[in-house]
């Protein structure tokens, strides 16, 4: 059982799940279920132990969907490493931006063209989406608030129970829109790159940071639930620690997500942008160090120092695995690197059904096909056991070489 709006996963008995699922299904009262328990000799009694309890006050609430959910029914036949369908979905809505940002990885513009939606499709794909019970909707871009449907895609995703997120750099979100997000428990993931418009204007455009500051003041007043990414570069670097303090106490975000800009996407082209190595320990000992006061509230992404030891020889991450990827025409990726790549597209959500999909054969490379002495680095480093980034084979795809490289910027890959 999962819980959308705090995210938190529930394991219970087999027998509550069916009672639950009884009234997920059909239009019934308690005392039907008295009826049936009856009948069946069946005691209710942890049942409605449960549904007293104040943290589950909103399991069985009137559902607002009045659209017949579409069947999805278990590929056969998964690896052990692959979940029964997609647990999180990234959505590509549209490569359109208001922003041409110095550092986009996607490279993202207002040049690029926009795609509109019908209802029809809204429905097919969200549909699909809610039946194959996903935890979470990651709805990215471009900018996804660009977008001229996106109130209609966010009404609908309203009506489900996986949780929606929107990232977005927040500077076309109007009263209108914040209001909807909280009302429907749909959460905000926000870029802030500097707390100075010196250092957030030069990655974003003369005058953003001054237009960001009052709807960020907006959604922290008003409660939404919201976290904080920022892209640590050569301009934002000296205001790490107190970015770090703004976002968790001034502005008491849920979390801030730290990243160190990467060579990749636009980024490629503004390389004075990206740190050096000394200046990559100096962010992670800042990191270690308000790590001690902030928790799990603050995470450093994307860390080549994380070790994870393993005999396996076995290459598996989350892509294909517990994640996928949609782009603007809904087509289905294994993660957000392989968007664009057509050799990766591994089926097309308004043509086929998701269980369709992810039941396919092509999977394979992602779900235990792919081997460590198959990778041409990465079999020959010492540390190759314990370091995590190996397990990725759509970076090295996105930085243009081929699926069997190393990323570029491991630093452990050199140590062979």
């Amino acid at each position: 059982m999962y819980n959308k709006i705090i995210s938190k996963t529930y394991f219970i008995t087999t027998k509550l799940y069916y009672m639950l699922k009884y009234f997920q299904n059909q239009s019934i009262s308690f005392l039907d279920l008295n009826k049936e328990c009856e009948t069946y000799k069946v005691d209710a009694t942890d049942f409605y132990e449960l549904i007293a309890k104040d943290e589950f006050k909103n399991v069985l609430v009137p559902t607002k969907d009045k659209n017949k959910a579409v069947e999805y029914n278990i590929p056969n036949n998964l690896s052990p490493y692959t979940y029964v369908s997609p647990e999180r979905v990234d959505l590509f809505i549209t490569k359109h931006c208001n922003l041409a940002c110095r550092h986009c990885f996607e490279g993202s513009a207002p040049s690029f063209r926009i795609r509109r939606f019908t209802n029809r499709e809204i429905n097919r794909v969200v549909s699909q989406l809610e039946s194959a019970n996903i935890k979470i909707l990651k709805i990215t871009g471009g900018e996804p608030f660009s977008h001229p449907d996106i109130n209609t895609f966010l009404k609908r995703v309203s009506q489900c129970h996986f949780k929606t997120i929107i990232l977005t750099n927040a500077l076309l979100l109007n009263s209108t829109q914040i209001d909807l997000i909280k009302n429907n428990n749909m959460q905000l993931g926000i870029s802030l790159d500097g707390i100075t418009a010196e250092t957030y204007d030069y990655i974003r455009g003369k005058g953003t940071f001054n237009m960001l500051l009052p709807i960020l003041q907006e959604i922290s007043y008003k409660g939404l639930i919201f976290s904080i990414t920022c892209t640590i570069n050569k301009i934002n670097l000296f205001q790490t620690g107190a970015l770090i303090d703004y976002v968790l106490d001034d502005l008491k975000a849920q979390s801030l997500l730290l990243g160190r800009l990467r060579p990749m996407g636009r980024a490629n082209y503004n390389s004075n942008l990206v740190l050096s190595e000394e200046e990559n320990k100096y962010v992670r000992n800042i990191y270690f160090k308000k790590k001690e006061k902030y928790k799990d509230r603050l995470v450093l992404a994307d860390d080549s120092t994380l070790k994870a030891k393993s005999e396996s020889n076995i290459i598996s991450c989350s892509a294909g695995n517990s994640i996928i990827a949609l782009d603007e025409n809904f087509d289905v990726y294994p993660c957000i690197f392989g968007v664009g790549h057509p050799a990766y597209i591994m089926g097309n959500l308004l043509t086929q059904d998701l269980e369709t999909i992810w039941g396919a054969e092509k999977w394979k490379i992602f779900r235990g096909g792919t081997h460590l002495d198959d990778l041409r680095d990465c079999r020959k480093c010492k540390l190759s056991k314990e370091c995590i980034m190996k397990n990725c084979r759509l970076k090295p795809v996105f930085e243009g070489n081929t699926f069997l490289d190393a990323i570029s910027y491991c630093e452990k890959k050199t140590q062979g």
